[in-house]
């Protein structure tokens, strides 16, 4: 588990935010437990396993625990996946406060300013490079419960890592096709459980191969039967 702290003092004390701690979304347990990980060095990484040995508490409250944290934004899940789907790696990220308020911090440590924005965008302009085209807000709402709902994922129990990376493909599948519709998401997304039955499904991955899953039943239909007349020709070569 990884940890990042907007502020740390190298002493034998604990400097946190106390947004954590007052934050009345989240039980004693849930803030005991960002207590303990936010007193930890940064980039300390710590298992499930280990958290049980520090304290009276046992695996379901631990992960009770680190629950009402993703839920309130102090913690976000991560994991990274291979170009099959297939996860790789899996971090929980730790903040002093939650994903709802890091966003102007991140700008503030980041050095950004509206004049360097409006900078890269002249940039790209006198290059000739298009912005990406924006999702209508209906289309993108109705998309992102389609491709949710494939993912098998609860929004209540979302982060913000989660909206962000199904968002990304959203946006990717929309500049492929402009006009695409959930049930064509749908289509797709049964195509990629028959063409990669072991896999499982992502946004990302449907996105990256957008148009190999673009097949209709007829097509599979032909491509079937062309196989099977394929075989039947080599075994009456053989025979």
């Amino acid at each position: 588990m990884s940890i990042i702290k907007i502020k740390k003092r190298t002493t034998p004390f604990v400097q946190m935010d106390k947004t954590g701690l007052e934050d009345t979304r989240m039980s004693l347990s849930a803030k005991g437990l960002l207590s303990y990980l936010l007193s930890r060095p940064d980039n300390w990484k710590v298992c499930v396993s280990h958290l049980t040995t520090i304290g009276p508490e046992r695996r379901d409250a631990i992960y009770s625990a680190l629950k009402e944290l993703r839920e309130s934004g102090y913690v976000e899940k991560i994991e990274e996946r291979d170009d099959l789907g297939m996860v790789k790696s899996t971090d929980y990220i730790v903040s002093e406060l939650p994903a709802s308020a890091l966003p102007a911090y991140a700008q503030a440590d980041s050095g950004e300013s509206d004049t360097n924005n409006k900078d890269r965008n002249k940039i790209e302009e006198e290059n000739n490079i298009l912005p990406e085209p924006k999702v209508p807000a209906q289309r993108m709402e109705s998309l992102l419960v389609a491709l949710i709902k494939l993912e098998g994922l609860c929004r209540t129990d979302m982060v913000t890592q989660d909206y962000n990376r199904i968002r990304a493909g959203v946006k990717k599948i929309h500049a492929a096709t402009p006009d695409v519709t959930p049930e064509e998401i749908e289509r797709r997304a049964k195509n990629y459980s028959v063409e990669w039955p072991n896999m499982t499904f992502t946004t990302g991955a449907l996105a990256k191969h957008w148009a190999r899953f673009g097949a209709t039943e007829a097509d599979y239909a032909k491509a079937k039967r062309e196989a099977w007349i394929k075989e039947q020709n080599e075994l009456a070569r053989r025979y």
